[in-house]
């Protein structure tokens, strides 16, 4: 609590900009007829959106640009380039307009996008088709149930196996 004290007396602003800020400002500006479902683009979009944060390679991109992307692949994913009459090109025309980002670069994120998604289908296909109702079938996340706790002794058993020192009378020099 003090040090959202501080924080607010000096009169910081510390809340991040994020893809998600920037999806609505996107998707309003999109020619995007209203037969088009915008709950369902915005979907993709958001789950695009969080793969990309799981990966590294993403760091380098604005939050506005993996947004732009990711929009592009929801509405390329969902084949309106195919049945607007726009194409991927046009579309990221539109996306250029809008965000001001470099055609080529907005391209080589949503290649990105892309290769990011392939590979996750790819390893759930491999992983199996039976999908655990509480676990996550992408790589890197936890399978273990809900409600399925640590124990005290796998707790202890963990901390044994650390290689760090957790007390600092553990180290010598």
């Amino acid at each position: 609590r003090w040090e959202q004290l501080v924080v607010s007396k000096l009169k910081w602003e510390l809340s991040a900009v994020t893809p998600g800020d920037f999806l609505m400002h996107i998707l309003n500006r999109l020619p995007v007829p209203r037969t088009w479902d915008p709950v369902m683009v915005r979907r993709h979009a958001q789950t695009f959106i969080a793969l990309s944060a799981r990966e590294h390679k993403f760091s380098m991109y604005t939050p506005s640009m993996i947004a732009a992307a990711s929009v592009a692949a929801a509405l390329h994913g969902l084949d309106w380039t195919g049945k607007s009459g726009y194409g991927l090109a046009g579309l990221l025309d539109e996306l250029t307009r809008i965000t001001a980002i470099e055609q080529d670069y907005l391209q080589g994120c949503l290649e990105q996008i892309e290769e990011m998604v392939s590979q996750a289908v790819k390893a759930d296909s491999i992983g199996g088709n039976s999908r655990q109702v509480t676990g996550s079938s992408f790589p890197g996340v936890s399978q273990r149930p809900l409600g399925d706790e640590i124990t005290s002794q796998e707790k202890i058993l963990e901390h044994e196996k650390a290689g760090t020192p957790t007390d600092v009378r553990d180290v010598h020099f």
